[in-house]
C-alpha cells in the first residue's frame, strides 16, 4: 500500500469524522434531538453515496485501478466499479 493510502488510514480522519458525528448525536440528553439528528444522518445516505462515487471517479481520473480502489475499500474491483459507475 502506498504512502498516500497509508497516511489516510493512519491519520484516522475518516473514522474521526464519523465518530464525531455519532458522538455528537449521543451527547444530547433530549431524545427528540437525538431522534431528529440520527434520522437526518440516515436520510443523508444518498449524499454520502454521491460523495463516495465522486471520490472513486477522482481516483480513477488520477490513474488508480479498480483493483486498487477496491483494496482501499476492502472490497472487490467489481464492487469498486459498481460504486463508480452505478447511481
Amino acid at each position: 500500500m502506498d504512502s498516500f493510502v497509508a497516511h489516510a488510514r493512519q491519520s484516522g480522519a475518516a473514522e474521526g469524522h464519523i465518530r464525531s458525528a455519532v458522538d455528537g448525536i449521543d451527547g444530547y440528553r433530549n431524545p427528540v434531538i437525538r431522534l431528529l439528528a440520527a434520522d437526518g444522518l440516515l436520510r443523508s445516505e444518498g449524499r454520502l453515496k454521491d460523495a463516495r462515487r465522486e471520490a472513486v471517479l477522482e481516483l480513477r481520473a488520477q490513474g488508480w485501478t479498480w483493483e486498487r480502489i477496491g483494496s482501499v475499500l476492502g472490497t472487490t474491483r467489481q464492487h469498486a466499479w459498481q460504486i463508480g459507475n452505478c447511481q
